[in-house]
C-alpha cells in the first residue's frame, strides 16, 4: 500500500521535471530568466540552429562561454551540455551558450553540411549572442567537447576577442 502513492509521486515529479527548459525567440533572449536554461533557434547558412543560453544571476555584463558539443549516439546535441552550462553560469557567472551542430538536436539544414557549415554555425551563434546587453562581447571563451572542439578550433582564427 505504501509504495503505490510513493511511486505515483515520483512519476509525477519526474514528468514535471522534464519540461524545465523554455523556448525563447532569438530576440527575446535579452529578457531570458536568470539562472535557467532557455532554448532558442538561430538561422545560419540555410539552416535552423538549436541553441541553449543560460543567463547568470545578477546584474552586469557577463563573459560568454560557448560550448559546441561532441558526438553522441542519441543525437541530442547541445542539450547534453546543459548541466555544464548551468554550472558555469551558477558557479563562475559566465553566460553559457550551448550550440547544436549540424545533424544533432533539432538543428536542421536543407542540404548536405560540411566542416565549414559547422564552423559557421558556431560563428553565427557567437555573433547573435554578442548583441545581448548582459553579455560582455569583449570577454569570450570557447570550450568544445570532442567533435565540438575540432569545429571550435577551426573557428578560432575568425573570432575576435577570444
Amino acid at each position: 500500500m505504501f509504495w503505490k502513492p510513493v511511486m505515483t509521486l515520483l512519476l509525477v515529479t519526474f514528468l514535471c521535471g522534464c519540461g524545465t527548459v523554455s523556448t525563447f525567440s532569438l530576440q527575446n533572449l535579452e529578457r531570458s530568466p536568470e539562472g535557467r536554461a532557455v532554448q532558442f533557434f538561430n538561422h545560419s547558412q540555410g539552416g535552423r540552429v538549436e541553441g541553449y543560453m543560460v543567463r547568470p544571476k545578477g546584474e552586469g555584463s557577463f563573459p560568454l562561454m560557448v560550448l559546441p558539443h561532441g558526438h553522441h549516439w542519441s543525437g541530442e546535441g547541445a542539450k547534453l551540455l546543459l548541466p555544464v552550462a548551468e554550472q558555469l553560469s551558477g558557479n563562475l557567472c559566465y553566460a553559457s551558450l550551448a550550440i547544436s551542430l549540424p545533424g544533432y538536436g533539432t538543428t536542421e539544414f536543407e542540404s548536405e553540411t560540411d566542416k565549414d557549415t559547422a564552423t559557421t554555425v558556431i560563428l553565427d551563434g557567437i555573433s547573435s549572442a554578442r548583441n545581448i546587453s548582459w553579455i560582455d562581447a569583449n570577454r569570450l571563451m570557447l570550450y568544445g567537447f570532442s567533435r565540438g572542439a575540432v569545429f571550435g578550433a577551426a573557428a578560432v582564427t575568425q573570432i575576435a576577442e577570444l
